[in-house]
């Protein structure tokens, strides 16, 4: 797993795993907590997740957060 804004390489105990599921649970919790910014693309064909950025606020640093789903296979 690789952080996505400086490309460092994450060890395995800094990974977070979420399932589709998981993701679209995720991106409700996010909008629950109201954020500045919710950005999220979805696959045009299968309808999941493809990728993501949320930050709750730009008052608060460290906190922003995204996501990309790579090698989604279909049900």
């Amino acid at each position: 797993m690789t952080r996505l804004t400086d490309g460092e390489a994450l060890p395995p105990d800094r990974w977070s795993h979420r399932t589709v599921e998981g993701m679209f649970q995720w991106i409700e919790g996010k909008l629950a907590e109201h954020p500045e910014v919710l950005r999220v693309r979805f696959d045009p064909e299968l309808g999941y997740p493809k990728d993501g950025y949320c930050d709750i606020t730009s008052m608060m640093a460290d906190e922003e957060m995204g996501f990309e789903l790579k090698s989604v296979l279909p049900p």
